[in-house]
């Protein structure tokens, strides 16, 4: 099994991947990069019931990543450029060999993919965190589905 594990600003998400197939996925928030991705692994491998074992190598990107600087665990543990990630998790997860990318996190990224490789094309600060920071601050309201909850039944 192949783990990947994207620490952002806000969130981190970890994909179990065993031959070449999504295996299982989550999402945990810790504010330590270090603490969020050791948590991730050890909440998906208890909740997926899998033992370290299984585990062949980590794949790390995201903003959190830069602050690990060894392998975790013992596990092989490589760094992945955050566009590459994007460019290929997105082609990969929609069935498409290109194509482009929205990547709607903290801010969001467009990606593009095709014969020439993954390129990063622009992007804005504007994304699910800058929701998340709004809703916090005119309503005191921090979860994501609370909120999107809270906006469905809503008034303009």
């Amino acid at each position: 099994m192949i783990i990947g594990i994207d620490i952002g600003s806000t969130t981190t998400k970890i994909v179990g991947l065993e031959d070449g197939e999504q295996f299982a996925m989550l999402t945990v928030k810790a504010f330590d990069p270090v603490t969020s991705a050791a948590g991730a692994l050890g909440k998906f491998l208890i909740e997926n019931k899998v033992p370290i074992s299984r585990v062949e190598s980590i794949a790390l990107t995201g903003a959190g990543a830069t602050k690990i600087e060894d392998n975790i665990f013992d596990i092989r543990t490589e760094k992945v450029p955050e566009v590459q990630s994007i460019g290929f998790g997105g082609t990969y997860l929609s069935k498409r060999c290109n194509g482009l990318i929205a990547n709607i996190g903290t801010g969001t990224a467009l990606v593009d993919v095709s014969d020439r490789g993954v390129v990063h094309v622009g992007g804005t600060g504007v994304g699910g965190g800058t929701i998340v920071g709004l809703a916090k601050k005119i309503i005191n309201v921090s979860d994501y589905d609370r909120i999107n909850e809270l906006a469905r039944h809503g008034r303009l």
